[in-house]
């Protein structure tokens, strides 16, 4: 039986394995263009560009200059594709097999890719954005472009990946160019990148461009912040006046279960990345024969270059100054540096738009918002009941769902999603049960991180984490949302509370900087609210009792914390919460961020004035872990656990200016009294758990 939402779904996507009439055969698919690196090489290396930066770095020295162009030639053949049609012919084949033994279905948003055809013929460059979860997000798209006869990209990868044997070359015949990390330093290195793109988008004609914008793969299962060094290397292009436009396209891409996902959580629990080498790619092929549901590919909205510039940036200015600089430049500050974070975040945004939100994400979500302190959750009817209600919410949030509407397809799919996830979760009488004894860690005595040292609590900081990953899947369209609810429910204390949204918007903005790194969180207060009231979630009140927050308050909040907002309306309102289970829902999601940075916080308190880094990370997870033995905890202190919550705590407070980067080990604390400010403001907005808030009092004995 085929639901109505199902079928919206089904009518969009069709299958890479299954709907064979809808593309061509591999070995009939001959795309009209494969680019030829050997001339982009002459090209890169015959621009005034480039001369012009050899002649100033030799400084008239004919010998320093020799060797820098030899250097140029060597870099260049670094960093070029070699892209070969034989050897796309023969990936395709081969990853097409690979992927029908790892995966039951590959959807893709047919009218989406038709349209992405139909762009490439026009004059403009184009430019693939694809969300970067897994390695397999590289063969999945080349797959799928080369069968659909569109013209295979050239891909910037990580130079890493040149040393691999054999698959090193076997990627650069596929389209990949090599770029290193952290060269921003060295002047010809980036002036010969900045060429380079310049090529790749001037010269190759209907030939795109793609990239990751995430700069490498996302170990939480959520957007990491943009990279934008390749990003302003196009828009330099675009700056320049080298080209009309350039059209950027989103894509989405989603899976049921991440091939690598084991491997990142472990690496978010400290323990080190396993060297990207043939071996190792050898070993990791174990999985192949595994069940790892379905993949989902869909197409944001096609962006120009030149609409998001029009009333953004003066054109005849930016290609003035352009001129005038060397290409390694890269804008600090200023009307450039505000277009290239808009075109940035606008990217990102049209990429968790259309988002498709597999079932597990749902599963894992619900499973642990409403876990209790047994790890049991009840499987019976209104867990289905809530189920539909937060598929209902999702939608109306504009995400896009598999698995439709409330109906007996649920229980299936839950089942189903439960046999993707590994046995993680698993139905034992009437409820769902965490498992993680079956979970397998390798025991490596090298490894500095101190969860290693207890190994039940390490499978079980596994499972939950990877829970935690499949429930970020979702949390685009909840984040925001669920900070306005923790905002409202942390200042009402369950009563009504009377507050303007100026007010109201103070502790938005305050919440909007400290968690900037951890969500894409948009300026639409009023919006959101708007939105919760039609959801039922908040009910707006007459009465004006209970509780008001001073504007003298937040005036002070303003003041401490440096927050410039736009007043919205000056009127006072009362809201009351409509507590439910979707609320619930919705409140936990975020409440986990919340309790998690109030925790760092506490532990920064007690650090000496200058700090390391790893050191703060391991005191967080030791004092975690201590306090998770306790067996009184479900999955709150779990997620504080995570190295990259950690890092981004750390680099949001830097920007902050409540701690000083001395040399990126080292870091120096700024302002003390900002971070009890913020762990008071935390204890306002946030329920912290009581038991947790005595734990934390010891913390300065045992300094």
């Amino acid at each position: 039986m085929m639901f109505e939402k199902d079928r919206v779904f089904f009518d969009k996507f069709v299958d890479l394995f299954k709907e064979n009439k809808m593309f061509r055969n591999i070995m009939n698919s001959t795309p009209n263009f494969i680019a030829n690196s050997v001339n982009l090489k002459q090209e890169c290396l015959n621009t005034d560009v480039l001369k012009n930066a050899i002649y100033s770095l030799a400084k008239g020295d004919d010998y320093k200059m020799k060797e820098l162009k030899l250097e140029a030639e060597l870099i260049v053949d670094e960093i070029n594709h070699q892209q070969s049609y034989n050897t796309l012919v023969m990936l395709s084949a081969i990853s097409r097999k690979f992927l029908s033994n790892m995966y039951r279905h590959v959807y893709i948003n047919h009218g989406g890719l038709e349209n992405v055809k139909n762009l490439i013929l026009e004059k403009s460059p184009v430019v693939f954005l694809p969300t970067h979860r897994s390695y397999m997000d590289f063969i999945i798209l080349t797959l799928v472009f080369f069968q659909f006869g569109i013209n295979p990209p050239t891909i910037a990868a990580t130079l890493d990946f040149q040393k691999m044997f054999y698959f090193g070359k076997l990627l650069k015949k596929c389209g990949a160019f090599y770029i290193r990390r952290n060269s921003s330093n060295n002047v010809l290195y980036t002036t010969i990148l900045h060429v380079y793109i310049q090529q790749l988008l001037t010269s190759s004609k209907n030939h795109p461009l793609q990239f990751f914008i995430e700069g490498t793969r996302s170990r939480t299962g959520k957007s990491y912040y943009p990279k934008n060094g390749l990003l302003w290397s196009i828009l330099q292009t675009f700056l320049r006046a080298d080209v009309y436009d350039i059209k950027f396209v989103p894509i989405s891409i989603s899976f049921d279960v991440i091939l690598e996902e084991n491997l990142h959580v472990q690496e978010l629990l400290g323990i080190p990345k396993p060297a990207e080498t043939t071996s190792h790619f050898m070993k990791a092929l174990s999985v192949i024969n595994g069940d790892h549901g379905n993949i989902y590919i869909n197409f944001g909205n096609v962006l120009s270059v030149r609409e998001m510039a029009n009333e953004r940036i003066n054109r005849l200015t930016t290609v003035r100054n352009s001129w005038n600089r060397n290409h390694s430049h890269y804008p600090q500050e200023g009307i450039e540096k505000m277009f290239l974070d808009f075109v940035a975040f606008k990217v990102c945004h049209s990429q968790q738009q259309f988002h498709v939100i597999p079932f597990t994400s749902l599963v894992s979500l619900l499973f642990l918002t409403n876990i209790n302190c047994n790890d049991r959750v009840v499987y019976d009817e209104s867990f289905m009941i809530k189920l539909a209600k937060l598929i209902r919410f999702l939608n109306a949030c504009g995400a896009i769902t598999f698995g439709g509407s409330f109906s007996t397809l649920h229980d299936k799919l839950v089942r189903q999603s439960i046999l993707y996830l590994d046995g993680i979760i698993s139905i034992e009488n009437e409820s769902l049960q965490l498992n993680w004894s079956h979970i397998q860690v390798q025991q490596n005595k090298t490894v500095a991180s101190p969860i290693v040292k207890s190994p039940n609590l390490f499978k079980k900081s596994i499972a939950i984490l990877r829970l935690i990953n499949h429930l970020n899947c979702s949390i685009y369209f909840i984040a925001y949302k669920s900070l306005v609810l923790n905002i409202f429910q942390g200042l009402s204390k369950n009563k009504t509370l009377n507050i303007s949204f100026n007010s109201l918007n103070v502790y938005y903005a305050l919440m909007q900087k400290l968690f900037h790194l951890e969500f894409l969180i948009p300026d639409h207060l009023k919006e959101t609210i708007q939105f919760l009231t039609e959801q039922g979630v908040v009910q707006k009140c007459d009465s004006l009792e209970d509780i008001f927050i001073l504007p003298m308050h937040v005036e002070k909040l303003k003041t401490h914390f440096q927050i410039h907002c736009n007043d919205i309306s000056c009127e006072n309102y009362s809201w009351k919460l409509q507590i439910s289970h979707l609320f619930n829902i919705v409140v936990n999601t975020m409440q986990s961020y919340l309790i998690a940075y109030w925790f760092y916080f506490q532990v920064l308190k007690y650090q000496t004035d200058q700090f390391n880094q790893s050191k703060f990370i391991k005191t967080i997870q030791t004092y975690l872990i201590e306090y998770c033995s306790n067996g009184t905890e479900t999955y709150t202190a779990y997620s504080a656990l995570s190295k990259k919550t950690i890092q981004n705590f750390i680099k949001s407070i830097t920007k902050l200016k409540i701690i000083e980067n001395c040399d990126n080990i080292q870091f120096k604390i700024l302002n003390p009294h900002l971070i009890q400010n913020y762990i008071m403001t935390l204890e306002q907005v946030s329920l912290i758990p009581h038991n947790l808030y005595i734990f934390t009092q010891s913390f300065k004995k045992n300094e």
